[in-house]
């Protein structure tokens, strides 16, 4: 097959699962997402902070350096990191999904016309799933000590999210009272 035709067949293939999926979420969002000034604190980008250290090497190389240490203990703690990692990229992607439910939900319920708001939502939908494989990747290959990973690109789109939802709060509140 010619490469040109494969391309942009990938591109709209792709561009097709996420508008399904962005279409499937706006089907099943709940109406009444809890978008209160405590439901956005805890969606804080402070709570995903360990990761930023949770694979750093400086834990490895003291265990190294412990009198007792084996290879095998070093393999096991880093399993263990691996694993907690991977638990907060659960949480992480969990936190992101309804950040974007109630992000939708004030799209939906918005009395004006937000196309601005709905090219913002694709691009960081589309923008932190990349991210995300990314981080899976690397997660990966640090496993097995071919690379390091770096989850700021991530977090950051996270906290952009939750920032743009946290400026619509204030008006949803005032739409519920």
């Amino acid at each position: 097959m010619d490469p040109l035709v494969i391309a942009p067949a990938a591109a709209c293939i792709a561009l097709v699962i996420v508008w399904l999926q962005l279409d499937r979420k706006a089907a099943t969002c709940r109406r009444n997402l809890p978008v209160t000034p405590e439901w956005m604190d805890h969606l804080s980008a402070e709570r995903y902070r360990p990761m930023l250290r949770l694979l750093q090497e400086e834990d490895l190389e003291f265990l190294r350096r412990q009198p007792g240490a084996t290879p095998a203990l070093v393999r096991r703690f880093r399993a263990q990191r691996c694993r907690a990692f991977r638990g907060y990229l659960r949480w992480l992607s969990v936190d992101f999904d309804r950040a974007c439910d109630a992000l939708m939900v004030v799209m939906v319920n918005s009395p004006y016309d937000r196309a601005d708001l709905l090219s913002a939502f694709i691009r960081s939908r589309f923008a932190f799933a990349s991210s995300m494989l990314v981080v899976r990747c690397q997660l990966f290959l640090y496993r097995r000590k071919l690379a390091k990973v770096d989850i700021a690109r991530l977090v950051g789109q996270f906290d952009g999210v939750r920032a743009h939802l946290q400026g619509f709060t204030p008006a949803i509140e005032a739409g519920n009272a």
